[in-house]
């Protein structure tokens, strides 16, 4: 078997690939048994460690050891111990309940691609699983965005010292409070559906920037959308969409675009910050995921937005990678219409 460019082989891709799921497992597993909160205080021994977790000692001790080879663990003298994996996945709860959840729909793929709509979890819900549903994926957001929202503004620096930043599908407002962090002169004008916009334990952490904030409770992609308009057009110096344009199609999308641009001055940077089909197998997957998922999210190539910001005469400026995974594209309001090939 000849081997692949840059020397690896063809059968360990193969097998990473196949066999990612059982790393998940163990790491559930182990979440579930309460391993990462026992472990917080520090170091505790195999056998104490079996009998807290109900396992048995031997293979109790080839489960631990298997954490350690994950470099989840780390073995010491005194005993296991988190690693700094370890810690950083303690802090991840919401998010390993939100992807173990995901397991099933992925079951669902064949029939999904046959019946080229969404299938898994289509039926109605009662208002307490749709609460419950709610809360767990803006948790697992909220996590992702702790990260997330570092990296952008680190990668991204406005160029004034005081203006307007309207965040269009804000969230729990982790973008808005790092942003505030780095730019305390700055106004942020957060946009989401009523039910969160209302939610304060949400939005807990933007509390000591309470002054700077204003809310728009809005459904930023719905036909009419007149709450927007309490934002003047052309106010806005910075725009916002993080993690937003994967959850709908492509008219949702352009739409979406098209009323954060009309906000935006002349000079002004639209931020879109996402994953994308044409730049890592990470964005191919998210596309799979919306696919299950949601029922006409999807993901885009970096070019299918660069046409929609043209229409809406914004220029792309910038591409950045992020450090955890994801792509932060930066556009220009020129305030003349671009001219799109094709």
């Amino acid at each position: 078997m000849s081997p692949q460019p840059g020397g690896g082989s063809p059968y360990l891709a193969f097998s990473d690939l196949l066999t990612g799921y059982r790393a998940s497992m163990v790491i559930f597993a182990a979440g579930d048994a309460g391993l990462f909160t026992i472990l917080t205080p520090g170091p505790c021994p195999s056998e104490r460690l079996c009998v807290e977790l109900g396992r048995h000692p031997d293979f109790g001790q080839r489960a631990l050891e298997c954490l350690v080879a994950l470099e989840v663990l780390e073995s010491t003298e005194q005993g296991y111990v988190l690693s700094g994996l370890g810690r950083f996945i303690l802090s991840q709860r919401h998010t390993l309940d939100f992807e173990r959840q995901l397991f099933a729909a992925w079951q669902e793929l064949p029939q999904t691609l046959q019946a080229g709509k969404r299938v898994f979890a289509t039926g109605n819900k009662s208002r307490q699983e749709l609460q419950q549903s709610m809360t767990l994926y803006l948790g697992a957001m909220d996590e992702a965005a702790q990260i997330r929202s570092r990296e952008v503004w680190e990668t991204f620096t406005p160029m004034t010292s005081r203006g307007v930043l309207l965040d269009m599908g804000a969230g729990s407002g982790r973008y808005a409070e790092w942003f505030l962090e780095k730019s305390p002169d700055w106004e942020v004008i957060l946009c989401d559906l009523p039910e969160v916009v209302s939610n304060a334990d949400v939005h807990a952490c933007l509390g000591k920037y309470e002054e700077h904030i204003r809310w728009c409770a809005a459904d930023l992609i719905g036909e009419n959308c007149p709450e927007l308009e309490s934002i003047d057009d052309a106010s806005c110096d910075l725009v916002l969409l993080s993690n937003f344009i994967h959850c709908q199609a492509v008219e949702e999308t352009e739409r979406l675009i098209a009323r954060g641009a009309r906000k935006m001055k002349v000079g002004g940077r639209l931020l879109i910050h996402d994953f994308f089909q044409d730049v890592d197998q990470r964005g191919a997957l998210y596309d799979l995921h919306m696919m299950l998922n949601t029922y006409n999210g999807r993901t885009y190539r970096c070019a299918d937005i660069e046409e929609i910001t043209g229409r809406n005469d914004c220029v792309s400026e910038s591409r950045y990678q992020l450090t955890s995974g994801s792509t932060l594209l930066v556009f220009r309001k020129t305030g003349i219409p671009q001219d799109i090939p094709g």
